[in-house]
């Protein structure tokens, strides 16, 4: 029979300790679960760092962070393994967990990486933005003709599409930035609001350029 928690908080423990120290770690371990105990959330910690192909990728993203290759390479690793606790995996006596519907990714890109996706477009590509970035993993991104997204760890089952694959959405993906600080503060804010917040204003953007 399958488990039915519905939304698994993807969180590399080590990166975090090995960055911000125990005590923040913990902190922030510690809202989150209480997060994804509501029965709201109906959530679990999905720690990553324990299965083996996740750590190998990231020990190569760590040996080259501004590589798209080694980052894809931890979206695919990390993206596996959603995908077996969603789906089981018998070889490993991981048991499907149906139920769910979301996932949350707790860090920034830095911490649990974005995907690097080839950007086509022939007007307003990301590339002519990347010298406004300050020199690092996302400006090298957008400067070899990529964009960045989060939809590889949402997609259980990628399609093959020109010289690229697609990522066509099976799970709701959010993400929670950016400090362990600022992501218990967002759990916290969330707990003693029960979950809703009530909007009081609301924002509409565009860009000129796009106009027909």
């Amino acid at each position: 029979m399958a488990y039915q928690w519905e939304e698994p908080f993807v969180v590399d423990d080590r990166a975090f300790r090995a960055r911000y120290g125990d005590a923040a770690t913990d902190r922030m371990l510690d809202r989150l679960r209480k997060v994804a105990n509501q029965p709201s959330v109906n959530g679990a910690i999905l720690p990553i760092d324990g299965d083996p192909a996740v750590r190998d990728a990231y020990a190569a993203w760590d040996a080259n962070p501004c590589n798209t290759t080694t980052a894809n390479a931890v979206v695919r690793s990390v993206g596996d393994l959603v995908r077996k606790v969603v789906t089981g995996d018998p070889d490993h006596n991981v048991p499907a967990h149906s139920g769910v519907r979301n996932v949350v990714l707790v860090g920034g890109d830095q911490m649990l990486p974005m995907g690097r996706l080839a950007d086509t477009t022939k007007v307003g590509a990301e590339a002519t933005y990347a010298s406004q970035l300050p020199v690092g993993s996302q400006r090298s991104t957008l400067a070899s003709g990529h964009f960045l997204s989060d939809d590889p760890y949402g997609s259980l089952d990628a399609s093959e599409w020109l010289n690229r694959r697609l990522y066509l959405p099976s799970l709701a993906v959010g993400r929670l930035v950016d400090s362990p600080q600022q992501i218990a503060a967002s759990a916290e804010a969330f707990l003693a609001s029960g979950g809703t917040l009530t909007a009081g204003r609301v924002l509409a953007a565009g860009n000129e350029f796009m106009e027909d």
